[in-house]
């Protein structure tokens, strides 16, 4: 007579229908951050938009519970022209990352870009510069 445990029956399940076990931004950061090549890079991206709750404009993705004002979402669009999906994550979805990174910096990165052939992620934090001043705009970008 054979004994069959059914959680790990559910756990087999799961990697048969998701061998990835990519459902959210979270396990996408996680699985982004170890080397994979571009085809698992890119079913991954697709796997966890279809778990996720979130808008998007173009290839521009708001998470639910994201924020971003104006110029970032104009900085964002022109990110996708240059080739690249851009993600705002949520802040309990930054919160977390911070934590997954042991973190204690203040800095927050605001979006998440990836690359549209390799799938290849990159944290970017977005600046805003109210000042048209050279010595305002050159802080800025040292600072970024």
């Amino acid at each position: 007579m054979t004994v069959i445990n059914t959680k790990s029956m559910k756990n087999i399940e799961g990697l048969l229908s998701d061998p990835l076990q990519v459902n959210s931004f979270l396990k996408l950061y996680d699985l982004m951050i170890e080397k994979v090549v571009p085809k698992v890079r890119k079913i991954a991206f697709n796997t966890m938009l279809e778990h996720e709750k979130y808008n998007r404009e173009g290839d521009v993705i708001f998470m639910k519970g994201s924020e971003w004002n104006e110029t970032e979402r104009q900085t964002a669009i022109k990110l996708t022209k240059a080739g690249f999906y851009v993600i705002f994550p949520s802040k309990e979805q930054i919160k977390a990352i911070k934590e997954l990174e042991n973190s204690t910096d203040a800095r927050k990165n605001d979006v998440y870009i990836y690359d549209k052939k390799t799938y290849f992620q990159q944290k970017v934090d977005l600046k805003t510069v109210s000042s048209g001043s050279k010595e305002t705009i050159a802080k800025h970008i040292t600072s970024g």
